[in-house]
């Protein structure tokens, strides 16, 4: 069986669209939900884990989008 080189392309292409718009939603919800964090608790109370649990997420997941939460912040 081969494969349709155009086809692969296509599908992977799509794939790469749907990862790109999940981040993309993810990084929104964590910005968000930071943002409502820091409204409630100042910027001394903000812990990851509030911020993940707020967003709907994993707490690995916020290091999917940003490398810590100085880089969360500065979104």
């Amino acid at each position: 069986m081969e494969l349709n080189p155009v086809q692969t392309t296509w599908r992977h292409t799509e794939e790469a669209r749907a990862t790109t718009e999940k981040r993309t939603e993810l990084r929104t919800r964590l910005i968000d939900a930071a943002e409502a964090e820091i409204a409630e608790k100042g910027l001394q109370g903000l812990k990851a884990r509030d911020v993940t649990a707020r967003a709907g997420c994993a707490l690995g997941a916020i290091y999917n989008v940003v490398n810590d939460l100085d880089d969360l912040i500065l979104r």
